[in-house]
């Protein structure tokens, strides 16, 4: 039997291999790490190194309106993710978890997260559930000994104190229709949270409603909770918290086949900010910019500074900035310019308004011609005339038969007077036109 020869690099090698692997296992559970490149047979080796420790960090549950609030046993999650976007309305998936329970003093340690956290540059978040409402830290950079603070409440009953704290509209024309993209963030100013699918009031039965416009059409909606799309109204369900917005996008369409769109829409709730967007840059290969975009926005200061919006620096933008909008109060703009037609009904009513005018003047003037011309004057003259003394017999015999008719049969023969004497007075103002109007 042979054996394989080792030499001592090798040897050394997968000393190393077999020692280390463990240790980093429980540095990073759970976290992706990249695989090791392979060492050359015969290179000298570097010096072994110490594993990295795993971090500590603590979070501390605070009850918002009493200090004096038990929380002892109270679970906490702790999660690594990566850092959520500007414009992400849903948090992102975590890539590491871990668990620890709080302690008389609200206090949750965690001491087994590894330093790889912050070397893929993950945040870290805190997470806690009090009286069945769950409640999260806002997201920190990941650090050795870090404190985070997660405030609990306890659960209310009705929505006083909620506020809209922004919304943005971002507007932009696809086809014969304006997209709207609308992201709201609410906020709670208040010492308890709320479960709007707890709530006593039957108006919130369905959820917080929304109302968009009677126009809007193929309505979707995204962000955290649930939503439920109801003709024109977006109900949300889900759970406000003070001190943690939530942020919800609403997505719609309406119709716009000229090159002006109004909009108007109110809003139920107190607003801190609210936004208009209308970007210049198009989808359309022939209109790829929007030159002739106008933006009219009553009570909006109009600005096109994209940089302080966290919008791209590589397009243009018109927008329009309002703060403290009541209750309420509805807010309206007008876009002017847009790359749509404008509708031909009106051009076609117009047209036709006026090839009707000259066909009166055009009838008019030959009527007049045909009075006036000597050859057939006497002709028209005898025409009237003869037309004027049938219609006098027929009046009088309509007045004979109306002595012995019925109640019905009389209605009858009175319509058909009157309408003999809208005639027989139109030749009399033709014979008069002609002076010829007769004696009696």
């Amino acid at each position: 039997m042979k054996f394989v020869t080792l030499l001592p690099a090798s040897i050394a090698a997968l000393v190393m291999a077999l020692c280390a692997a463990p240790a980093f296992a429980q540095d990073a559970p759970g976290l992706p790490q990249a695989p090791a490149a392979p060492m050359a047979q015969g290179q000298p080796q570097a010096a072994p190194t110490a594993a990295a420790q795993p971090w500590t960090i603590n979070v501390q549950l605070e009850h918002g309106a009493d200090p004096g609030a038990d929380l002892t046993g109270t679970p906490v999650i702790l999660e690594a993710a990566r850092p959520r976007g500007p414009f992400e309305v849903t948090p992102p998936e975590p890539v590491a978890r871990w668990t620890s329970v709080a302690n008389a003093e609200g206090l949750a340690v965690f001491n087994q997260v590894p330093a790889a956290v912050a070397q893929q540059g993950l945040r870290l978040s805190a997470h806690a559930t009090y009286g069945g409402v769950p409640f999260s830290s806002r997201a920190y950079a990941a650090a050795d000994g870090v404190r985070m603070d997660v405030r609990v409440f306890d659960r209310g009953h009705d929505l006083s104190g909620l506020r809209v704290a922004s919304k943005r509209v971002i507007v932009e024309p696809w086809e014969e229709y304006i997209i709207l993209s609308q992201t709201w963030t609410f906020t709670l100013d208040a010492e308890h949270a709320v479960d709007v699918a707890m709530l006593p009031d039957p108006a919130y039965e369905r959820g917080l409603p929304i109302r968009l416009p009677v126009k809007a059409e193929g309505i979707r909606a995204d962000g955290q909770g649930s939503f439920e799309v109801i003709n024109n109204v977006v109900f949300w369900k889900g759970v406000i918290k003070p001190g943690e917005p939530v942020t919800m996008q609403i997505r719609f369409s309406v119709s716009a086949r000229d090159d002006v769109f109004n909009y108007e829409q109110e809003m139920a709730w107190p607003t801190d900010t609210l936004q208009l967007i209308a970007p210049l840059q198009t989808q359309y290969k022939r209109t790829p910019r929007l030159s002739t975009l106008e933006m009219v926005a009553p009570g909006f200061e109009l600005t096109t500074d994209a940089s302080s919006l966290g919008l791209r620096d590589d397009m243009e933008f018109l927008i329009a900035n309002r703060s403290d909008v009541a209750a309420g109060q509805p807010y309206a703009f007008q876009l002017r310019g847009l790359p749509f037609g404008r509708p031909l009904g009106g051009w076609i009513a117009l047209a036709l308004g006026i090839l009707v005018s000259l066909l009166v003047v055009g009838f008019g003037l030959r009527e007049h011609r045909r009075l006036n011309d000597g050859s057939k004057r006497d002709e028209i003259l005898s025409a009237l005339n003869a037309e004027r003394e049938l219609i006098l017999d027929e009046l009088a015999e309509l007045r004979r038969l109306r002595q012995s008719a019925d109640e019905e049969t009389r209605w009858e023969i009175d319509a058909e007077v009157g309408l003999l004497r809208e005639r027989l007075s139109l030749i009399l103002s033709k014979l008069r036109d002609l002076g010829h109007a007769p004696q009696s």
